[in-house]
């Protein structure tokens, strides 16, 4: 159990929200760094920076964790639940895609990182949010039967978890990790598709926080199709386009 004292220096160094902040969301970002993301790297930055922006305007405390992964680092952790009106724009110079997809390793390691958190401060609500590219190929720690066995036992802790995927079968890959059809998304692999997805994921990220906080765990596991068009739910003609915001 955590001193005064120690609660008082975790809270001085950001690791612990104020005490009087009742009404706390850890959105944490796992973001496909591979090298087939280059083509539309640009874009990448231009949508997470717009969901940023997005997340701003919220009423609400928030904090922000953006961890990018590739097979040369599958957890490199670019943002460590910074607040959201204090957490700065990705640049070029620190997203460049390179290497491969090893998705297993990324979502095992940031769920042992989030453990951590959560026992420090088990009062915080949780929502994680996955956006690649790709297959997974490059993952030798974790397998997709024990990533889902971890994601069951989150999400039964009351985390919240979406997927957004592109060039793969997004609704059979997130369901192998544990993930629900409610719980995924579809984006083209283009650079209206990529900002289309972080709309999605801003979309997603506003309902939650919006959410009573007692009532966040009735909301967590639809999170998408509270969001998303009828046209883009799984099993329409056309499941694989994520909604785009009115210009």
């Amino acid at each position: 159990m955590n001193t005064p004292d120690l609660d008082h220096e975790l809270r001085r160094r950001g690791l612990l929200p104020p005490a009087d902040d009742a009404d706390r969301v850890h959105i944490t970002v796992l973001l496909d760094r591979s090298g087939s993301m280059a083509s539309i790297a640009d874009d990448t930055i231009g949508g997470f920076n717009t969901f940023l922006a997005e997340q701003r305007t919220l009423a609400g405390a928030a904090r922000i964790s953006l961890v990018q992964f590739d097979s040369q680092d599958p957890q490199e952790v670019v943002a460590d639940a910074v607040p959201v009106a204090e957490l700065v724009d990705l640049t070029a110079d620190v997203y460049e895609p390179r290497g491969m997809t090893p998705l297993l390793d990324a979502l095992g390691n940031l769920i042992g990182r989030l453990d951590r958190r959560v026992a420090a401060d088990p009062g915080e609500h949780q929502l994680v949010a996955v956006m690649t590219d790709g297959l997974e190929n490059a993952s030798s720690d974790f397998d997709r039967a024990r990533i889902a066995g971890l994601v069951k036992e989150r999400s039964d802790a009351g985390w919240a978890f979406v997927f957004l995927g592109a060039n793969i079968d997004s609704y059979a890959e997130s369901g192998r990790i544990g993930m629900a059809l409610s719980q995924t998304a579809d984006w083209d692999h283009t650079g209206v598709g990529v900002r289309d997805g972080f709309t999605t994921m801003s979309d997603a990220s506003r309902a939650y926080r919006a959410a009573a906080p007692s009532e966040r765990h009735l909301h967590k596991d639809t999170l998408l199709d509270e969001v998303r068009p009828d046209r883009d739910r799984p099993g329409s003609e056309r499941p694989r386009r994520t909604r785009r915001r009115p210009s």
